[in-house]
Order: C-alpha cells, then sequence, then structure tokens
C-alpha cells in the first residue's frame, strides 16, 4: 500500500524547528528599557581654561640693594602645577627665572635677591601652568611689569642712626669748667689792677678799665 502522496517536497534546507517570530510584548519592552537606561552615566570633564593670575604686589619697601619679594594669587579649578617668576634688572635683556612657592590655598610668593635690585628698576612677569598643560602670563616678556626703586644712600640710611662720637658728659667735666672760668677771671682782675704803681691812685691816674667777661659752662 502506497503512502498517500501531499504534493509538497521536502526542502532540505528549511529548519523544522524554526520558532516563529513574534512581536515583543509591553513586558519584554520594559526590561529592554530598564537595561539601556539604568546604566551609570559617565562624565568626562576637560579643563581647557587657563589659570587665573591677581594682581601682584611687592611686600614691604621697594629699596635698591635689598632683596625683593613679589607675591601673587593663582587660581584655577585644576590643580596648579607651577608658577614660575621672571624677572631682570631694567635696560638688560636677559631674564632669571624663580619658582615661587604656594603660601596658602592660591597665594605664591617669590624672592629676588639684592643684586638684582638697583636703582635702574626691575621688570618682571609670571607664568603659570595647571595640570592640563593649560599656561598663562601676566605681563610678557616683551611688555613686562616694572617696578620703580628707591637709591638709598649711605648718607640716609646712618641719618637715622647717629649717635653722638664724644665722650660722654659727667660731672668731673662740668667741674673743670668752672676751675677754669675761675682762673680766666683773675687773670683779667689781675691786668686790669696793673696799671696803679703800688703807692695808691692819684687824681690824674685813669682808673683801670673794666669790662664784662661771660663763661658759658655747664652746671657742677
Amino acid at each position: 500500500m502506497k503512502a498517500a502522496c501531499t504534493g509538497r517536497r521536502h526542502d532540505p534546507d528549511q529548519n523544522d524547528l524554526a520558532l516563529p517570530l513574534v512581536a515583543p510584548g509591553p513586558r519584554l519592552m520594559f526590561l529592554l528599557w530598564l537595561v539601556l537606561f539604568s546604566a551609570p552615566a559617565v562624565a568626562v570633564v576637560v579643563d581647557i581654561d587657563p589659570p587665573r593670575i591677581g594682581a601682584a604686589g611687592v611686600e614691604g619697601a621697594a629699596a635698591a640693594g635689598q632683596p625683593l619679594t613679589i607675591a601673587v594669587t593663582v587660581e584655577d579649578m585644576s590643580p596648579i602645577a607651577a608658577v614660575r617668576l621672571f624677572y631682570r634688572i631694567k635696560g638688560t635683556q636677559a631674564y632669571q627665572s624663580v619658582s615661587m612657592n604656594r603660601e596658602s590655598e592660591s597665594r605664591y610668593v617669590a624672592r629676588v635677591p639684592a643684586t638684582a635690585v638697583t636703582g635702574a628698576g626691575l621688570e618682571y612677569f609670571i607664568e603659570a601652568i595647571d595640570d592640563a598643560d593649560n599656561r598663562v602670563t601676566r605681563g610678557s616678556k616683551n611688555m613686562p611689569l616694572q617696578i620703580a626703586l628707591e637709591q638709598v644712600s649711605p648718607a640716609a640710611a646712618g641719618a637715622a642712626g647717629d649717635v653722638p662720637t664724644g665722650p660722654p658728659s659727667d660731672g668731673r667735666s662740668s667741674r673743670w669748667r668752672w676751675v677754669l672760668g675761675a682762673v680766666v677771671v683773675g687773670a683779667i682782675l689781675a691786668v686790669a689792677g696793673g696799671g696803679d704803681d703800688g703807692g695808691g691812685n692819684d687824681a690824674g691816674t685813669s682808673a683801670p678799665p673794666t669790662g664784662t667777661v661771660t663763661i658759658s659752662a655747664g652746671s657742677p
């Protein structure tokens, strides 16, 4: 007995176990949304702004021949990598540089040696760099900031400290001045009485000259 033929040929490439495509339901869509949007967001912040340098100032007096301290404020959203001071004597070409030390959260200071502090004046500029390699300067090599310095002469420097150089006055020196004054007065009186011949004053003899002697002396 022959099997009944249905007229459908078998395709060997066709998978008889293939499942029919089913559109995702609301529950599956919710699970997909939960997986995609519940992952933590990662924010990447790139610092492209340079540090901000405030006004620079001189601490103490700016006098020629004395060390000079320059202070400045530097702020940035990133940590500051370095702050340097470039300086030179006014009228020269080459700059010297020194690292500025951090004294507080945003305050930096540097000291210029006395050999660079002259009556000609001082020129300088400041450079700040942050950890993102952003850099900025206050002043520049071609347009530096300037400090006028007061020239202090040796005579003016010693005027405030002048003291007497002679021996100190005491009672003995005053007493000697009084003795000397007495001797001088006695000598004058002796000369004045020398016109008398020892026989008394005659009517025709003029009276001895008189005068006033002023002697200045300290108190005994």
